[in-house]
């Protein structure tokens, strides 16, 4: 169905050394679907560079600078491609991933193992931010863990997010 009202979208790629300042493209999105170009026509210049990369399978940000109030949900091929170019979102966008992850397995929406994987990539980096995107992914993992295995789950939460075990308490009950 098409949004109540006009939505807007912003998309961020980003390839190889790129840097956080990459290029970004906006549309209004007023229906069910969109479609947003990531290069335009010119011949040479900056945007000739873009068209090159987009044809690499560059990483898409669809929510750049997670500014937007929509969720994302990542095709397999393009959620892998963003955890491995973490260092590459800003820290606003990696809590989106975060928090869009979370929301997507919440509404049964994403498989377990991929939200794991992504709040294990989250993890790996370390920062403050990226543990509380990480956070908010473990937490809505909850209700995959087998009663046999809660003991466990907690232990390895706790040893994952170190000194923050008490903010996500034990896990809950499907």
């Amino acid at each position: 169905t098409a949004p109540p009202w006009p939505l807007p979208v912003c998309v961020r790629w980003l390839q190889g050394g790129l840097t956080a300042s990459a290029p970004e493209r906006c549309t209004l999105l007023d229906g069910p679907s969109g479609e947003l170009t990531l290069a335009s026509d010119a011949p040479d210049g900056p945007d000739a560079m873009i068209d090159a990369m987009i044809g690499a399978c560059p990483v898409v940000i669809a929510n750049a600078g997670a500014a937007g109030y929509y969720r994302v949900r990542y095709d397999v091929a393009s959620a892998a491609r963003l955890r491995a170019s973490l260092f590459l979102l800003t820290p606003a966008e990696r809590l989106g991933l975060g928090a869009d992850t979370a929301a997507l397995v919440a509404a049964g929406a994403l498989a377990p193992d991929a939200a794991l994987a992504t709040a294990g990539a989250l993890l790996a980096r370390g920062s403050d931010h990226d543990r509380v995107a990480a956070l908010h992914v473990l937490a809505r993992l909850d209700r995959f863990v087998e009663p046999g295995a809660a003991a466990a789950w907690r232990r390895w939460r706790a040893a994952a997010l170190p000194g923050v075990p008490a903010l996500i308490g034990p896990p809950r009950e499907p």
